[in-house]
Protein backbone atom coordinates (compact mmCIF):
# COMPACT_ATOMS: atom_id res chain seq x y z
CA UNK A 1 0.00 0.00 0.00
CA UNK A 2 1.40 3.50 -0.86
CA UNK A 3 2.27 5.68 2.04
CA UNK A 4 0.82 9.58 1.51
CA UNK A 5 4.20 11.13 0.11
CA UNK A 6 3.91 8.21 -2.69
CA UNK A 7 0.56 9.02 -3.42
CA UNK A 8 1.37 13.05 -3.23
CA UNK A 9 4.10 12.15 -6.40
CA UNK A 10 1.50 10.23 -8.35
CA UNK A 11 -0.51 13.90 -7.78
CA UNK A 12 1.91 15.77 -9.56
CA UNK A 13 0.89 15.55 -13.12
CA UNK A 14 -2.56 16.51 -12.30
CA UNK A 15 -1.43 19.46 -9.87
CA UNK A 16 1.08 20.45 -12.98
CA UNK A 17 -1.48 20.74 -15.23
CA UNK A 18 -4.80 21.74 -12.73
CA UNK A 19 -3.53 25.00 -10.48
CA UNK A 20 -7.08 24.93 -8.50
CA UNK A 21 -6.72 21.20 -7.46
CA UNK A 22 -2.88 22.24 -6.42
CA UNK A 23 -3.94 25.23 -4.47
CA UNK A 24 -6.51 22.71 -2.65
CA UNK A 25 -4.43 19.86 -1.80
CA UNK A 26 -1.13 21.94 -1.32
CA UNK A 27 -1.34 25.73 -0.46
CA UNK A 28 -2.75 26.86 3.00
CA UNK A 29 -3.46 30.23 4.07
CA UNK A 30 -4.47 32.19 6.96
CA UNK A 31 -8.48 33.11 6.80
CA UNK A 32 -9.63 36.17 8.23
CA UNK A 33 -11.02 34.01 11.45
CA UNK A 34 -6.98 33.86 12.16
CA UNK A 35 -7.33 30.15 10.50
CA UNK A 36 -5.03 28.34 8.61
CA UNK A 37 -7.50 27.26 5.54
CA UNK A 38 -7.00 25.16 2.33
CA UNK A 39 -6.68 27.77 -0.91
CA UNK A 40 -9.98 27.61 -2.33
CA UNK A 41 -10.15 30.48 -4.72
CA UNK A 42 -13.19 32.74 -4.03
CA UNK A 43 -15.30 34.40 -6.70
CA UNK A 44 -12.71 37.47 -7.50
CA UNK A 45 -9.87 34.88 -7.43
CA UNK A 46 -11.91 32.65 -9.40
CA UNK A 47 -12.35 35.55 -11.87
CA UNK A 48 -8.72 36.18 -12.61
CA UNK A 49 -7.42 32.54 -12.81
CA UNK A 50 -9.89 32.56 -15.56
CA UNK A 51 -8.32 34.83 -17.43
CA UNK A 52 -4.68 33.38 -16.71
CA UNK A 53 -5.88 29.78 -17.63
CA UNK A 54 -7.50 31.17 -21.30
CA UNK A 55 -4.14 32.72 -22.36
CA UNK A 56 -2.34 29.59 -21.36
CA UNK A 57 -4.94 27.78 -23.54
CA UNK A 58 -4.12 29.95 -26.55
CA UNK A 59 -0.46 29.63 -25.81
CA UNK A 60 0.26 32.92 -25.31
CA UNK A 61 2.36 34.88 -22.51
CA UNK A 62 0.61 35.13 -19.27
CA UNK A 63 -0.16 39.51 -19.33
CA UNK A 64 -2.97 40.50 -16.79
CA UNK A 65 -3.49 43.85 -15.57
CA UNK A 66 -5.89 43.88 -12.44
CA UNK A 67 -8.16 46.92 -10.40
CA UNK A 68 -9.63 45.72 -7.38
CA UNK A 69 -10.93 47.08 -4.11
CA UNK A 70 -9.88 45.92 -0.57
CA UNK A 71 -9.18 42.68 1.08
CA UNK A 72 -10.51 39.89 -1.41
CA UNK A 73 -8.10 37.95 -1.75
CA UNK A 74 -6.51 39.15 -5.24
CA UNK A 75 -2.24 39.47 -3.82
CA UNK A 76 -2.66 36.09 -2.57
CA UNK A 77 -3.91 33.96 -5.67
CA UNK A 78 -1.88 36.33 -7.13
CA UNK A 79 1.23 35.17 -5.55
CA UNK A 80 -0.18 31.40 -5.40
CA UNK A 81 -0.03 31.50 -9.32
CA UNK A 82 3.68 33.12 -8.92
CA UNK A 83 4.45 30.16 -6.72
CA UNK A 84 2.67 27.27 -8.88
CA UNK A 85 4.69 28.45 -11.75
CA UNK A 86 8.13 28.44 -10.03
CA UNK A 87 7.55 25.37 -8.38
CA UNK A 88 6.50 23.18 -12.47
CA UNK A 89 8.87 25.77 -14.05
CA UNK A 90 11.70 26.43 -12.10
CA UNK A 91 12.89 30.39 -12.69
CA UNK A 92 13.52 33.29 -10.86
CA UNK A 93 10.72 34.91 -10.20
CA UNK A 94 9.71 38.36 -8.40
CA UNK A 95 7.21 40.12 -6.32
CA UNK A 96 6.96 43.61 -6.36
CA UNK A 97 5.18 45.43 -3.66
CA UNK A 98 5.12 49.10 -2.85
CA UNK A 99 5.87 49.67 0.91
CA UNK A 100 8.29 47.39 3.44
CA UNK A 101 5.02 45.89 5.10
CA UNK A 102 3.26 44.89 1.86
CA UNK A 103 6.42 43.36 0.72
CA UNK A 104 6.90 41.15 4.00
CA UNK A 105 3.44 40.35 3.71
CA UNK A 106 3.45 38.87 0.75
CA UNK A 107 6.55 36.87 1.43
CA UNK A 108 4.77 35.52 4.32
CA UNK A 109 2.25 34.10 2.06
CA UNK A 110 4.60 32.52 0.12
CA UNK A 111 6.66 31.25 2.84
CA UNK A 112 3.42 29.71 4.37
CA UNK A 113 2.75 28.14 1.11
CA UNK A 114 6.00 25.86 1.65
CA UNK A 115 6.15 25.59 5.50
CA UNK A 116 2.25 23.91 5.41
CA UNK A 117 2.19 21.96 1.97
CA UNK A 118 2.90 18.42 1.92
CA UNK A 119 5.92 17.00 2.44
CA UNK A 120 6.61 15.69 -0.40
CA UNK A 121 6.33 19.55 -1.86
CA UNK A 122 9.24 20.19 0.57
CA UNK A 123 11.88 20.80 -1.79
CA UNK A 124 15.05 21.42 -0.33
CA UNK A 125 15.70 25.20 0.25
CA UNK A 126 18.88 26.55 -0.95
CA UNK A 127 18.27 29.84 0.86
CA UNK A 128 15.63 31.61 2.68
CA UNK A 129 15.39 35.13 4.24
CA UNK A 130 13.05 37.97 4.68
CA UNK A 131 13.76 38.65 0.76
CA UNK A 132 14.16 35.74 -0.97
CA UNK A 133 12.66 31.94 -1.12
CA UNK A 134 15.31 30.02 -2.98
CA UNK A 135 14.98 26.16 -3.98
CA UNK A 136 17.59 23.67 -4.88
CA UNK A 137 17.21 22.03 -8.38
CA UNK A 138 15.08 19.46 -8.60
CA UNK A 139 17.65 17.37 -10.14
CA UNK A 140 21.60 17.45 -11.62
CA UNK A 141 21.16 20.23 -15.10
CA UNK A 142 17.89 21.29 -13.32
CA UNK A 143 17.44 25.07 -13.18
CA UNK A 144 16.78 26.36 -9.60
CA UNK A 145 13.42 28.28 -8.89
CA UNK A 146 13.63 31.14 -6.22
CA UNK A 147 10.87 34.10 -5.37
CA UNK A 148 12.30 37.13 -4.32
CA UNK A 149 10.36 39.88 -2.84
CA UNK A 150 11.59 43.43 -3.31
CA UNK A 151 10.03 47.19 -2.72
CA UNK A 152 9.42 49.78 -5.43
CA UNK A 153 11.28 52.69 -3.99
CA UNK A 154 14.56 53.04 -5.70
CA UNK A 155 14.86 53.94 -9.43
CA UNK A 156 17.50 51.09 -9.57
CA UNK A 157 15.40 47.77 -8.42
CA UNK A 158 14.65 45.64 -11.25
CA UNK A 159 18.00 46.53 -13.20
CA UNK A 160 20.26 43.31 -13.53
CA UNK A 161 17.20 41.40 -12.74
CA UNK A 162 16.06 38.35 -14.92
CA UNK A 163 12.81 36.77 -14.20
CA UNK A 164 9.89 34.76 -15.76
CA UNK A 165 7.42 35.86 -13.51
CA UNK A 166 6.72 38.91 -11.90
CA UNK A 167 3.89 39.93 -9.84
CA UNK A 168 3.31 44.01 -9.31
CA UNK A 169 1.40 44.65 -6.06
CA UNK A 170 -0.44 48.24 -5.48
CA UNK A 171 1.09 48.80 -8.39
CA UNK A 172 -0.25 52.16 -8.48
CA UNK A 173 1.55 53.33 -5.54
CA UNK A 174 5.03 52.84 -6.61
CA UNK A 175 7.67 55.27 -6.60
CA UNK A 176 9.75 55.94 -9.58
CA UNK A 177 6.53 53.34 -11.42
CA UNK A 178 7.80 54.33 -15.07
CA UNK A 179 11.89 53.91 -14.78
CA UNK A 180 10.87 50.46 -11.99
CA UNK A 181 8.32 48.72 -14.55
CA UNK A 182 10.01 49.81 -17.72
CA UNK A 183 13.06 47.49 -15.97
CA UNK A 184 11.38 44.96 -15.41
CA UNK A 185 9.08 44.60 -17.85
CA UNK A 186 11.86 44.60 -20.50
CA UNK A 187 13.70 42.11 -18.41
CA UNK A 188 11.37 39.48 -19.31
CA UNK A 189 11.32 37.47 -22.52
CA UNK A 190 7.84 37.42 -24.49
CA UNK A 191 7.49 33.49 -24.21
CA UNK A 192 4.43 31.77 -22.97
CA UNK A 193 5.96 30.64 -20.00
CA UNK A 194 6.40 33.63 -18.91
CA UNK A 195 3.72 35.26 -16.40
CA UNK A 196 3.16 39.01 -15.51
CA UNK A 197 0.35 39.81 -13.18
CA UNK A 198 0.26 44.08 -12.11
CA UNK A 199 -2.49 44.61 -9.88
CA UNK A 200 -3.83 47.48 -7.32
CA UNK A 201 -6.07 49.07 -6.25
CA UNK A 202 -6.47 52.78 -7.76
CA UNK A 203 -5.16 55.52 -7.02
CA UNK A 204 -6.27 58.19 -9.23
CA UNK A 205 -6.84 59.36 -12.60
CA UNK A 206 -3.31 59.60 -13.60
CA UNK A 207 0.53 57.65 -13.56
CA UNK A 208 1.79 54.21 -14.79
CA UNK A 209 -1.05 52.14 -13.52
CA UNK A 210 -4.10 53.93 -14.72
CA UNK A 211 -2.01 54.66 -18.38
CA UNK A 212 -1.50 50.94 -18.33
CA UNK A 213 -5.08 50.09 -17.53
CA UNK A 214 -6.79 51.91 -20.47
CA UNK A 215 -4.34 50.78 -22.28
CA UNK A 216 -5.59 47.28 -21.81
CA UNK A 217 -9.30 48.02 -21.31
CA UNK A 218 -8.92 49.79 -25.11
CA UNK A 219 -7.01 46.72 -26.42
CA UNK A 220 -3.83 48.07 -27.23
CA UNK A 221 -1.86 46.47 -25.08
CA UNK A 222 -1.07 42.85 -24.51
CA UNK A 223 -2.93 42.71 -20.94
CA UNK A 224 -6.47 41.68 -20.27
CA UNK A 225 -7.71 43.95 -17.78
CA UNK A 226 -9.76 42.65 -15.02
CA UNK A 227 -12.12 44.78 -12.65
CA UNK A 228 -12.86 43.58 -9.37
CA UNK A 229 -16.09 44.82 -7.96
CA UNK A 230 -17.24 44.91 -4.49
CA UNK A 231 -21.06 43.82 -5.80
CA UNK A 232 -19.88 40.46 -7.27
CA UNK A 233 -18.14 38.89 -3.85
CA UNK A 234 -20.67 37.35 -2.25
CA UNK A 235 -19.27 37.69 1.26
CA UNK A 236 -19.68 41.76 1.02
CA UNK A 237 -23.85 41.01 2.22
CA UNK A 238 -25.10 41.96 5.47
CA UNK A 239 -28.40 40.55 7.21
CA UNK A 240 -31.12 42.18 7.07
CA UNK A 241 -33.07 41.90 9.98
CA UNK A 242 -36.35 43.89 9.13
CA UNK A 243 -36.47 44.20 5.06
CA UNK A 244 -40.05 46.36 4.71
CA UNK A 245 -38.28 48.88 7.17
CA UNK A 246 -35.54 49.19 5.12
CA UNK A 247 -36.52 48.92 1.52
CA UNK A 248 -39.20 51.82 3.34
CA UNK A 249 -35.95 53.91 4.21
CA UNK A 250 -34.05 53.45 1.23
CA UNK A 251 -32.40 56.66 -0.17
CA UNK A 252 -32.42 58.06 -3.26
CA UNK A 253 -28.49 57.00 -4.36
CA UNK A 254 -29.67 53.30 -2.77
CA UNK A 255 -32.86 53.05 -4.77
CA UNK A 256 -30.13 53.78 -8.27
CA UNK A 257 -27.87 51.62 -6.93
CA UNK A 258 -30.01 48.83 -6.90
CA UNK A 259 -31.87 50.11 -10.17
CA UNK A 260 -28.77 50.40 -12.00
CA UNK A 261 -26.66 47.48 -10.14
CA UNK A 262 -29.10 44.90 -8.75
CA UNK A 263 -27.82 44.87 -5.68
CA UNK A 264 -30.01 42.67 -2.81
CA UNK A 265 -30.93 44.55 0.13
CA UNK A 266 -28.15 42.55 2.04
CA UNK A 267 -25.84 44.75 0.03
CA UNK A 268 -27.21 47.89 0.79
CA UNK A 269 -27.11 47.08 4.30
CA UNK A 270 -23.11 45.98 4.48
CA UNK A 271 -22.44 49.19 2.76
CA UNK A 272 -24.28 51.09 5.03
CA UNK A 273 -22.37 49.56 7.67
CA UNK A 274 -19.06 50.00 6.07
CA UNK A 275 -19.76 53.80 5.60
CA UNK A 276 -20.66 54.34 9.14
CA UNK A 277 -18.15 52.24 10.99
CA UNK A 278 -15.03 51.59 8.65
CA UNK A 279 -15.54 55.15 6.63
CA UNK A 280 -16.53 57.67 9.30
CA UNK A 281 -19.66 57.98 7.41
CA UNK A 282 -17.91 59.01 4.08
CA UNK A 283 -19.25 58.08 1.14
CA UNK A 284 -16.77 59.05 -1.20
CA UNK A 285 -14.22 57.29 0.77
CA UNK A 286 -16.05 53.96 0.36
CA UNK A 287 -16.30 54.36 -3.34
CA UNK A 288 -12.59 54.20 -2.86
CA UNK A 289 -12.03 51.52 -0.91
CA UNK A 290 -15.29 49.28 -2.74
CA UNK A 291 -15.81 50.79 -6.35
CA UNK A 292 -18.61 49.26 -8.39
CA UNK A 293 -16.97 50.06 -11.64
CA UNK A 294 -13.69 51.16 -12.77
CA UNK A 295 -14.29 54.70 -13.71
CA UNK A 296 -15.87 55.18 -10.00
CA UNK A 297 -12.59 53.53 -8.57
CA UNK A 298 -10.43 56.46 -10.32
CA UNK A 299 -12.56 59.32 -10.01
CA UNK A 300 -12.75 58.35 -6.07
CA UNK A 301 -9.64 57.83 -5.65
CA UNK A 302 -7.08 60.50 -4.92
CA UNK A 303 -7.62 63.77 -3.09
CA UNK A 304 -9.24 65.59 -5.91
CA UNK A 305 -9.25 69.67 -5.83
CA UNK A 306 -12.09 69.78 -7.67
CA UNK A 307 -15.87 68.45 -7.01
CA UNK A 308 -15.98 65.07 -8.55
CA UNK A 309 -19.90 65.18 -8.93
CA UNK A 310 -19.65 68.90 -10.59
CA UNK A 311 -17.56 67.59 -13.56
CA UNK A 312 -19.41 64.50 -14.35
CA UNK A 313 -22.54 66.80 -14.98
CA UNK A 314 -20.49 68.65 -17.74
CA UNK A 315 -21.05 67.27 -21.34
CA UNK A 316 -18.46 67.01 -23.45
CA UNK A 317 -17.75 67.36 -27.05
CA UNK A 318 -15.20 66.46 -30.09
CA UNK A 319 -13.94 69.76 -31.58
CA UNK A 320 -13.36 70.81 -34.83
CA UNK A 321 -9.02 70.79 -34.99
CA UNK A 322 -7.48 73.27 -37.52
CA UNK A 323 -4.84 76.17 -37.68
CA UNK A 324 -5.25 80.12 -37.91
CA UNK A 325 -3.61 81.53 -40.85
CA UNK A 326 -3.44 85.53 -41.89
CA UNK A 327 -4.45 86.33 -45.31
CA UNK A 328 -1.78 86.95 -48.04
CA UNK A 329 -1.46 90.34 -48.07
CA UNK A 330 -1.79 90.34 -44.58
CA UNK A 331 -3.98 93.28 -44.00
CA UNK A 332 -6.72 94.22 -41.90
CA UNK A 333 -8.57 91.32 -39.92
CA UNK A 334 -8.43 88.40 -42.38
CA UNK A 335 -7.75 85.59 -40.21
CA UNK A 336 -9.05 82.27 -41.75
CA UNK A 337 -9.59 79.26 -39.72
CA UNK A 338 -7.93 75.86 -41.91
CA UNK A 339 -9.20 72.62 -40.59
CA UNK A 340 -6.60 70.14 -40.14
CA UNK A 341 -6.93 66.82 -38.10
CA UNK A 342 -3.91 67.26 -35.92
CA UNK A 343 -4.40 71.27 -35.60
CA UNK A 344 -2.76 72.69 -32.51
CA UNK A 345 -6.26 74.92 -31.90
CA UNK A 346 -9.36 73.17 -31.36
CA UNK A 347 -12.96 75.04 -31.82
CA UNK A 348 -16.06 74.22 -30.48
CA UNK A 349 -18.20 77.51 -31.24
CA UNK A 350 -16.91 79.86 -34.01
CA UNK A 351 -16.84 83.53 -33.19
CA UNK A 352 -20.13 85.37 -33.13
CA UNK A 353 -20.79 88.60 -34.37
CA UNK A 354 -20.97 91.05 -30.65
CA UNK A 355 -19.87 88.38 -28.84
CA UNK A 356 -17.26 89.29 -26.35
CA UNK A 357 -14.16 86.68 -25.09
CA UNK A 358 -10.82 86.46 -22.86
CA UNK A 359 -8.24 84.05 -23.55
CA UNK A 360 -6.03 82.57 -20.91
CA UNK A 361 -2.54 81.41 -22.01
CA UNK A 362 -0.32 78.79 -19.67
CA UNK A 363 2.84 79.33 -20.56
CA UNK A 364 5.03 75.97 -20.71
CA UNK A 365 8.07 75.47 -19.06
CA UNK A 366 9.62 72.68 -21.02
CA UNK A 367 9.92 70.04 -18.86
CA UNK A 368 9.40 66.48 -18.80
CA UNK A 369 6.62 65.56 -16.59
CA UNK A 370 7.46 61.95 -14.89
CA UNK A 371 5.15 58.98 -15.39
CA UNK A 372 3.60 60.85 -18.56
CA UNK A 373 3.03 58.56 -21.66
CA UNK A 374 5.52 58.30 -23.86
CA UNK A 375 3.89 60.32 -26.70
CA UNK A 376 3.17 63.39 -24.14
CA UNK A 377 6.08 63.36 -21.71
CA UNK A 378 6.71 67.36 -22.02
CA UNK A 379 4.44 70.41 -21.05
CA UNK A 380 2.34 72.20 -23.32
CA UNK A 381 1.05 75.47 -24.04
CA UNK A 382 -2.75 76.18 -23.75
CA UNK A 383 -4.52 78.93 -24.49
CA UNK A 384 -8.63 78.99 -23.63
CA UNK A 385 -11.09 81.22 -24.95
CA UNK A 386 -14.15 81.54 -23.11
CA UNK A 387 -17.20 83.48 -24.38
CA UNK A 388 -17.90 86.37 -21.69
CA UNK A 389 -21.57 86.44 -22.34
CA UNK A 390 -22.26 82.33 -21.60
CA UNK A 391 -19.38 81.10 -19.84
CA UNK A 392 -18.25 79.02 -22.70
CA UNK A 393 -15.48 77.76 -23.49
CA UNK A 394 -15.50 78.05 -27.35
CA UNK A 395 -11.99 77.01 -28.40
CA UNK A 396 -8.50 75.92 -26.56
CA UNK A 397 -4.74 76.11 -28.42
CA UNK A 398 -2.68 73.57 -26.66
CA UNK A 399 0.86 72.34 -27.81
CA UNK A 400 4.53 72.30 -27.57
CA UNK A 401 5.87 75.28 -28.88
CA UNK A 402 8.44 77.89 -28.35
CA UNK A 403 7.48 81.14 -26.62
CA UNK A 404 7.80 83.17 -29.48
CA UNK A 405 5.82 81.22 -32.21
CA UNK A 406 3.06 80.84 -28.83
CA UNK A 407 2.75 84.21 -29.07
CA UNK A 408 2.18 84.61 -32.69
CA UNK A 409 -0.36 82.15 -32.43
CA UNK A 410 -2.09 83.20 -29.54
CA UNK A 411 -2.48 86.95 -31.41
CA UNK A 412 -4.01 84.99 -34.28
CA UNK A 413 -6.77 83.41 -32.03
CA UNK A 414 -7.51 86.97 -30.35
CA UNK A 415 -8.03 88.61 -33.82
CA UNK A 416 -9.91 85.79 -34.90
CA UNK A 417 -12.31 86.27 -31.79
CA UNK A 418 -13.38 89.77 -32.12
CA UNK A 419 -10.02 91.25 -30.69
CA UNK A 420 -10.02 89.35 -27.14
CA UNK A 421 -8.70 90.17 -24.22
CA UNK A 422 -5.77 88.08 -23.26
CA UNK A 423 -3.69 86.83 -19.90
CA UNK A 424 -0.55 85.50 -20.28
CA UNK A 425 0.66 83.93 -17.15
CA UNK A 426 3.89 86.47 -16.61
CA UNK A 427 6.26 83.38 -15.55
CA UNK A 428 9.16 81.82 -17.31
CA UNK A 429 8.38 82.58 -20.79
CA UNK A 430 5.35 84.61 -20.48
CA UNK A 431 7.39 87.57 -20.99
CA UNK A 432 8.35 86.54 -24.22
CA UNK A 433 5.05 85.21 -25.48
CA UNK A 434 3.28 88.95 -25.03
CA UNK A 435 6.24 90.83 -26.51
CA UNK A 436 6.14 89.00 -29.58
CA UNK A 437 1.96 89.08 -29.31
CA UNK A 438 2.96 93.09 -29.19
CA UNK A 439 5.74 92.80 -32.32
CA UNK A 440 2.73 90.57 -34.26
CA UNK A 441 0.34 93.70 -33.91
CA UNK A 442 -1.73 92.88 -30.78
CA UNK A 443 -2.81 96.11 -29.39
CA UNK A 444 -1.02 96.52 -26.01
CA UNK A 445 -4.51 97.29 -24.11
CA UNK A 446 -5.69 94.16 -25.14
CA UNK A 447 -3.08 92.20 -23.03
CA UNK A 448 -3.88 92.00 -19.27
CA UNK A 449 -1.45 94.30 -17.05
CA UNK A 450 -1.25 93.65 -13.03
CA UNK A 451 -1.35 97.22 -11.55
CA UNK A 452 -0.38 95.86 -8.25
CA UNK A 453 2.03 93.39 -6.37
CA UNK A 454 0.15 90.21 -4.59
CA UNK A 455 1.06 91.74 -1.53
CA UNK A 456 -0.79 94.96 -2.21
CA UNK A 457 1.30 97.64 -3.13
CA UNK A 458 0.71 99.24 -6.31
CA UNK A 459 3.06 99.63 -9.77
CA UNK A 460 4.04 102.58 -10.94
CA UNK A 461 4.01 101.30 -14.24
CA UNK A 462 1.31 98.52 -15.06
CA UNK A 463 3.26 94.79 -15.41
CA UNK A 464 2.29 92.86 -18.07
CA UNK A 465 1.08 89.20 -17.71
CA UNK A 466 -0.71 87.37 -15.21
CA UNK A 467 1.86 86.55 -12.27
CA UNK A 468 1.71 83.25 -10.25
CA UNK A 469 2.53 83.10 -6.95
CA UNK A 470 1.23 80.77 -4.11
CA UNK A 471 -1.30 83.62 -3.19
CA UNK A 472 -2.72 83.88 -6.21
CA UNK A 473 -2.66 80.58 -6.85
CA UNK A 474 -4.83 79.26 -4.27
CA UNK A 475 -7.32 82.34 -5.20
CA UNK A 476 -7.29 81.48 -8.87
CA UNK A 477 -7.68 77.33 -8.16
CA UNK A 478 -10.53 78.91 -5.39
CA UNK A 479 -12.68 80.59 -8.45
CA UNK A 480 -11.71 77.72 -10.47
CA UNK A 481 -13.27 74.93 -8.42
CA UNK A 482 -16.79 77.66 -7.56
CA UNK A 483 -17.26 78.54 -11.28
CA UNK A 484 -17.13 74.40 -12.03
CA UNK A 485 -19.48 73.73 -8.78
CA UNK A 486 -21.76 76.45 -9.77
CA UNK A 487 -21.59 75.79 -13.87
CA UNK A 488 -21.15 79.13 -13.95
CA UNK A 489 -18.44 77.75 -16.81
CA UNK A 490 -19.11 75.60 -19.29
CA UNK A 491 -15.90 73.20 -20.49
CA UNK A 492 -16.35 71.53 -23.92
CA UNK A 493 -13.16 69.95 -23.77
CA UNK A 494 -12.78 66.56 -22.79
CA UNK A 495 -9.42 66.75 -22.03
CA UNK A 496 -9.62 69.74 -19.67
CA UNK A 497 -11.99 67.68 -17.66
CA UNK A 498 -9.48 64.53 -17.60
CA UNK A 499 -6.68 67.13 -16.09
CA UNK A 500 -9.56 68.66 -13.53
CA UNK A 501 -9.80 65.37 -12.26
CA UNK A 502 -6.27 64.70 -11.74
CA UNK A 503 -5.29 68.15 -10.28
CA UNK A 504 -5.59 66.94 -6.13
CA UNK A 505 -4.49 67.84 -2.85
CA UNK A 506 -1.21 66.06 -1.36
CA UNK A 507 -0.95 64.69 1.85
CA UNK A 508 1.11 67.90 2.65
CA UNK A 509 -1.60 70.24 1.47
CA UNK A 510 -0.25 71.01 -1.79
CA UNK A 511 -2.50 71.26 -4.89
CA UNK A 512 -0.88 70.16 -8.11
CA UNK A 513 -1.37 67.58 -10.69
CA UNK A 514 -1.23 63.90 -9.78
CA UNK A 515 1.78 62.24 -10.67
CA UNK A 516 2.33 61.13 -13.95
CA UNK A 517 -0.79 63.74 -15.25
CA UNK A 518 -0.41 67.21 -16.53
CA UNK A 519 -2.12 70.66 -15.00
CA UNK A 520 -1.28 72.75 -18.73
CA UNK A 521 -5.10 73.32 -19.06
CA UNK A 522 -6.18 73.52 -15.47
CA UNK A 523 -4.18 77.11 -15.36
CA UNK A 524 -5.14 78.17 -18.47
CA UNK A 525 -8.99 77.89 -17.54
CA UNK A 526 -7.63 79.36 -14.43
CA UNK A 527 -6.46 82.39 -15.41
CA UNK A 528 -9.06 82.76 -18.03
CA UNK A 529 -11.50 83.04 -15.37
CA UNK A 530 -9.63 85.63 -13.22
CA UNK A 531 -9.70 87.61 -17.46
CA UNK A 532 -13.72 87.43 -16.50
CA UNK A 533 -13.48 89.55 -13.50
CA UNK A 534 -10.17 91.55 -14.61
CA UNK A 535 -11.36 92.74 -18.30
CA UNK A 536 -12.08 96.38 -18.85
CA UNK A 537 -15.86 96.95 -19.09
CA UNK A 538 -14.96 98.15 -22.91
CA UNK A 539 -11.65 96.77 -24.22
CA UNK A 540 -9.75 100.55 -26.54
CA UNK A 541 -10.99 98.87 -30.35
CA UNK A 542 -7.71 97.17 -31.75
CA UNK A 543 -6.69 99.69 -34.52
CA UNK A 544 -2.77 99.08 -34.02
CA UNK A 545 -1.23 98.89 -37.63
CA UNK A 546 0.76 95.64 -38.55
CA UNK A 547 4.83 96.97 -37.88
CA UNK A 548 6.82 96.51 -40.86
CA UNK A 549 9.08 94.10 -38.97
CA UNK A 550 6.17 91.76 -39.35
CA UNK A 551 5.05 92.10 -43.12
CA UNK A 552 8.98 90.80 -43.53
CA UNK A 553 8.79 88.06 -41.44
CA UNK A 554 5.79 86.44 -42.84
CA UNK A 555 8.15 85.71 -45.74
CA UNK A 556 10.21 83.74 -43.71
CA UNK A 557 7.84 81.55 -41.56
CA UNK A 558 5.22 79.25 -43.56
CA UNK A 559 2.67 79.49 -40.72
CA UNK A 560 1.92 83.25 -42.19
CA UNK A 561 1.51 81.47 -45.63
CA UNK A 562 -1.23 81.55 -47.60
CA UNK A 563 -4.55 79.92 -46.98
CA UNK A 564 -4.75 76.18 -48.36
Amino acid sequence: MLNRTELDILREPTWRNEMTTYFHECLQIDSKKAKVIALDPNSHQKKILEVIEAQRKALEPVRVIVLKPRQTGSSTISGAVIYHAVRFHPAPAVIMAHDLDTAQSLFNICERFYNYGPESEKFPLKATNRKELSFEAHGPGSPEGRILVATAGKKTVGRGTTPLYLLCSEAAYYENAKTVLVALFNSIPDEKETVIIVESTANGMGGEFYQMWQAAKAGNSAYVPVFLSWKDFPEYAKKVHDPAWLEANLTGEEKTLISSYRLSLEQINWRRDKIANECMGDVELFKQEYPLNDIEAFLTSGRCRFDQIALNRYVTSVPLRGEMYLDASFSGDNVTFTPIDRGSVRIWKRPQPGHKYVIGADVARGIEIEGAPNQDLYDNSVGDVIDVGTGEQVAQIHGQFEPDEFGRRLALLGRWYNWTFVGVEANNDGLTVMNEMIHAGYPDSLIFARSTSPTGSRFVKPQKGWLTTELTRHHMINTLATALREMSILISSPETIDELRTFVTTAGGKIEAQAGSKDDRVFSLGIAMQMLSQRPSEPAKAAAPVPASVVSYKHSNAFYGSVK
